[in-house]
Order: C-alpha cells, then structure tokens, then sequence
C-alpha cells in the first residue's frame, strides 16, 4: 500500500504543478490577462483537485511509515510531522479559489494586489511545509528501520527541504517519498 500511495503522491504532486505552470504573472496586465482566459482558470482548479490528490496519497504513506516503525518518539514524531499535509492542503487551497471565482460571479473581478498577497501567502505555506517535513524525515531515520545508504541520502534531502524556498529542492524530497515508500 506504502509503494502505491507514495507513486501516487509523486505523479499528482508533479501533475499538479505541471499544471500551475508560471502563474498568472506580476503585473496587473498580466493577471487580469491570465484570469480573463477560461483554459487557465481550468488548469488551476486542475491543479487544485490534483493536488488534493496528492496528499490523501501523502496520509496514507504517512500513515504506512507511522506502522512500520516500532512504537516510540520517533513513530509520534512522524504522525505528528505529517501535519505537513494540512499546510501543503493550505497552499494548494489558496490557488483553487481564485480561479472559480470568476466562474461563479461573472462579474468578479481579481485584483492583483490581492492576488498576489493571497499567493504569497501559499508561497509561505509551501515553504512551512517544507519546515515540517525536515522533521518528517528526520523522524523517519531515528529507529534505524531504512539502510544505511538511504539515511546517508535522506540527509542531503534535509538539506534540500530547508532550501524549499527556491521550489526545485523540494524535488529531492518526492524522490525521497518515492524510495522510502519502496522499501517500507
């Protein structure tokens, strides 16, 4: 169940930000240019169902790795970092509305100094989750339940995910996923 959840996780979690693209811009041409065309609200309300998708997968890894690792501080301490889920769910949340907005009042209107607020504010979520899962892996590691080559990864992957600001990092934590949920 771990390898399918985690594959999962990964494809949803690519699809979804294959579907986010660039965003709609930084200027308020290119917002309300980006907004004015139905296929691009589409893709972000794709991007949003995707990536709820990705992280029901998410739990249920979580919740694989939880049962797989003997009863302890390390076991609560995965369950507990798997709170990541609700922050990552935070920030893919933020994109969703504001492409159905539109749809359900023809007559809205996104301002782009908003806009741009509300996607800093899933910025920063992202980010925070990216906080949250260094202690997600490193939780993971402590009963020595992996191999050893794996924790020797799993360590430039902490460092990867306190680098989530730059986006590419958090690559090298799906890889991570994607292997740990293999050999569970």
């Amino acid at each position: 169940m771990a390898a399918v959840s985690v594959a999962g996780f990964v494809v949803c979690f690519v699809l979804g930000a294959a579907f986010y693209g660039n965003g709609a811009g930084n200027s308020a041409l290119d917002i309300t240019a980006y907004y004015a065309r139905e296929s691009e609200r589409l893709r972000q309300i794709a991007d949003f169902a995707v990536a709820l998708a990705a992280l029901l997968c998410f739990l249920v890894f979580v919740a694989a790795l939880r049962r797989a690792l003997p009863s302890g501080v390390a076991a609560d301490t995965v369950l507990a970092a798997g709170t990541s889920v609700p922050i990552l769910l935070g920030a893919a949340m933020l994109s969703g509305p504001r492409a159905r907005s539109p749809s359900l009042e023809p007559s809205y209107h996104i301002d782009p100094r908003t806009l741009l607020l509300v996607e800093d504010a899933g910025f920063v979520l992202f980010v925070s989750a990216g906080a949250v899962g260094i202690t997600f892996v490193g939780a993971a590691l402590l009963p020595r339940r992996f191999r050893r080559w794996f924790v020797w990864v799993s360590i430039s992957v902490l460092g990867a995910l306190a680098a989530a600001y730059w986006y590419i990092p958090f690559s090298a934590f799906l890889a991570w996923v994607l292997v740990a949920g293999l050999l569970l």
